[in-house]
């Protein structure tokens, strides 16, 4: 058995071209892909401020009865007291949160805030 050098140096100069040629061609077919980033979307700041809304009424102690996204508000009690959340979009885009209670005799505002678009 010959070595592989002894078959390289009986070929021609237009042999080993086409043999270059040949193995360029073949390794060029070889493809890798990268893979296509995922899309994950950002939630808007109304669904960032609304999802806040409920964890902090939640975290001050508040039973929430409903949370109507359609209208906007969260509803719950605590300590017998009637609380509601608004929670708005303004024009200029930020958004608004106001919270309530009602106590049975009388409606008391104890917080108004703008909370700026994060």
């Amino acid at each position: 058995m010959k070595p592989i050098r002894y078959f390289f140096h009986c070929m021609s100069l237009i042999d080993r071209i086409a043999l270059l040629f040949i193995a360029l061609l073949i390794l060029s077919a070889c493809t890798t892909y990268e893979p296509v980033p995922a899309y994950t979307p950002v939630p808007s700041g109304f669904d960032r401020s609304w999802s806040a809304a409920t964890a902090a009424a939640r975290d001050a102690g508040v039973r929430v009865d409903s949370e109507d996204l359609s209208q906007r508000v969260i509803t719950g009690t605590r300590d017998g007291r009637d609380m509601t959340i608004a929670v708005s979009t303004q024009a200029d885009g930020r958004v608004r949160v106001e919270i309530s209670a009602r106590c049975r005799w009388q409606r008391l505002n104890f917080g108004q805030r703008n909370v700026s678009r994060l």
